[in-house]
């Protein structure tokens, strides 16, 4: 397995006797070279935090909803009338979570690779 892998005929890209060979050839022509990566080869954690964001946001959506119309229209007391502000509130930020982890999807899905 040494062997092969000092001859530079190792299958796999990462290999790091191959990567080292490489760096060896670009340093002694006097050239440096960055490491080619593919983009789509990573998976990022922008899909699993857009989730959990379009989750909180329905969430906190439900939730507006709930104690906007659990309070009758026309209450003069105070205490309901915050609970039906908050609920707006909460409503409508419930709405910008949401949107905003529908973005965050679409932000982190990668391109696809041209033709």
């Amino acid at each position: 397995m040494r062997a092969r892998q000092m001859r530079g005929d190792c299958p796999h890209h990462w290999c790091p006797h191959q990567r080292s060979r490489q760096q060896a050839t670009t340093a002694a022509s006097g050239r440096t070279r960055a490491p080619m990566r593919l983009i789509a080869a990573v998976p990022t954690q922008g899909v699993k935090n857009s989730a959990a964001t379009m989750i909180i946001g329905m969430i906190m959506f439900a939730a507006g909803l709930g104690m906007f119309y659990s309070i009758e229209t026309g209450q003069f007391e105070p205490a309901q009338r915050l609970v039906k502000n908050t609920g707006i509130f909460v409503g409508l930020a419930g709405i910008g979570a949401t949107m905003a982890g529908v973005l965050l999807t679409l932000f982190s899905k990668s391109e696809p690779v041209g033709r």
